[in-house]
């Protein structure tokens, strides 16, 4: 039942071939990685040949949980490629922000212990940041839609081509967050002619937590969105609630492509 929307026409050898686009997965530890080795676990059961498109561990962003203990669940016979992820802005905002404690700390060491002059003379101590700082800002999060994981799309698109050639890939398959993975998905699958599920385990556009970035942000993000729903061939939703959401939003002729498949655990971890 729930595997129904992997159920697309397969080559002439009967065996079919399914490509996973996800930069979470082992030894990547968040709790997006433990939905997508169960889909990878129960795929590969039911009988897909399964290739993995995934992030190198040593390109994670900083304070990336890893469990090295979980790349023994992954399928035998699954196979895995890693690629790396082009993290030249990660890398120069540590390094801006690095300065600044240095600076910062410097400064604070040989300050004269008197009143800031705003507070001093009644001026209003609000901070406005300047306009290169605006500049900086803009930058920074350009190069980080949709999320920070933008630096990979490069490497992904150019290996994804690589392995579904190798591997006769006939279905794609991504999850997000990261939606990085759902623009690299939908780049392969125009540029392959193949099926593409998208899996949303979380909102992307319309989340409360996006209401705070810029005006011209959402709207980018609204369109990645849209051009997701309309391209893909099957969307699952992670709730029955974000599964009417996107139903009322999209309409009911998107709708007929909805599918929810809840978060669950696999009982055989917990046998004793």
């Amino acid at each position: 039942q729930r595997t129904r929307f992997f159920a697309f026409s397969s080559g002439g050898d009967n065996v079919r071939h399914l490509l996973i686009i996800a930069s979470n997965f082992p030894p990547n530890n968040v709790v997006g990685t433990h939905r997508i080795l169960r889909f990878t676990k129960h795929l590969s059961a039911s009988g897909w040949k399964i290739a993995v498109l995934t992030i190198c561990p040593s390109d994670y962003l900083p304070n990336t949980r890893i469990d090295e203990a979980l790349l023994s669940q992954i399928p035998e016979g699954v196979a895995v490629y890693r690629t790396k992820v082009l993290r030249g802005m990660t890398v120069l905002i540590r390094l801006r922000n690095d300065f600044r404690r240095v600076f910062s700390g410097r400064a604070a060491s040989t300050k004269i212990s008197n009143p800031a002059p705003d507070v001093q003379w009644g001026v209003s101590s609000t901070h406005h940041p300047s306009v290169s700082q605006r500049i900086k800002d803009i930058v920074t999060e350009a190069c980080s839609l949709p999320d920070r994981e933008m630096g990979w799309l490069w490497y992904a698109i150019r290996q994804g081509t690589k392995i579904s050639r190798r591997h006769r890939i006939e279905v794609i398959f991504s999850s997000g967050p990261p939606f990085t993975n759902h623009v690299v998905a939908g780049l392969l699958s125009g540029v392959l002619k193949v099926k593409w599920v998208a899996d949303f385990r979380d909102p992307w556009s319309r989340d409360p937590w996006r209401s705070r970035n810029r005006s011209w942000m959402r709207h980018v993000q609204r369109w990645l969105e849209r051009r997701t729903i309309q391209r893909a061939d099957a969307v699952i939703l992670n709730t029955q609630p974000m599964c009417e959401e996107f139903a009322e939003h999209y309409g009911s002729a998107m709708a007929r492509k909805f599918y929810t498949v809840t978060n669950g655990y696999d009982a055989e971890i917990f046998e004793p």
